[in-house]
């Protein structure tokens, strides 16, 4: 159970949650995705363990992800100029964080995928998503297995920590992705949308939580 908790705590950092948007139409607000699974075999109990929901603020270069979970919190800080996060978790008592440079974030990514096998087919096929008109695409890891979906949007001109990393050919924001890692597939699709006026604490690193590494934090929770 604790594993699988940190499998899907690490597959959202790692892939399309975070986000800073940076445009002349959409500077600063808020987006929130539900998560959906499918293709697992759990039981209701470990389903109810498990994040339905997130939320992503951002302002300027910086964002701010949120997931409630049954065991916790977490809340993932990330700084578009410098390519770092951090990662805040209230879990079973602990509090702890995990921050990661760019650099460490390339080399967890890098044990997921082979970079030199992904590629963007943009295929027939749209959607309206909260009111933006979303284009379909597919990011193929390996021939052999079942492409991401992706539907994105032009309406948004936003840098995305994740997407303009891996993927900078995506002409678009992604308002809803499929990530299957491992045995987990996670669908995220967003439900809201919305500009707001947004207090710069909120991307700020609190005091109060005990830093750890990445492999730390998988034998602290029971991980491999």
């Amino acid at each position: 159970m604790k594993k699988l908790i940190i499998k899907s705590i690490f597959v959202l950092i790692l892939f399309p949650i975070l986000g800073m948007a940076q445009s002349p139409k959409f500077q600063e607000g808020k987006i929130v995705y539900s998560i959906t699974y499918s293709d697992m075999d759990l039981d209701p109990q470990a389903v109810q363990m498990l994040p339905t929901e997130t939320h992503m603020f951002f302002k300027d270069n910086m964002s701010r992800v949120e997931m409630n979970m049954g065991m916790g919190t977490t809340v993932v800080i990330a700084n578009g100029k410098t390519g770092s996060a951090t990662t805040l978790m209230d879990m079973m008592g602990h509090k702890i964080s995990m921050t990661m440079n760019k650099a460490d974030m390339e080399k967890v990514r890098d044990k997921y995928k082979d970079k030199n096998e992904v590629k963007i087919n943009y295929t027939e096929g749209t959607k309206t998503i909260c009111g933006f008109s979303c284009k379909r695409a597919e990011i193929v890891y390996d021939e052999s297995e079942e492409p991401m979906e992706v539907y994105y949007t032009d309406d948004i001109t936003a840098y995305n920590a994740n997407f303009s990393t891996e993927y900078p050919e995506l002409k678009g924001f992604p308002l809803q992705y499929t990530v299957s890692q491992q045995g987990m597939t996670m669908k995220l699709i967003a439900n809201k949308v919305s500009t707001e006026k947004l207090d710069k604490k909120l991307f700020e690193i609190p005091e109060g939580y005990k830093e750890t590494k990445p492999e730390d934090l998988q034998k602290m929770f029971g991980g491999q």
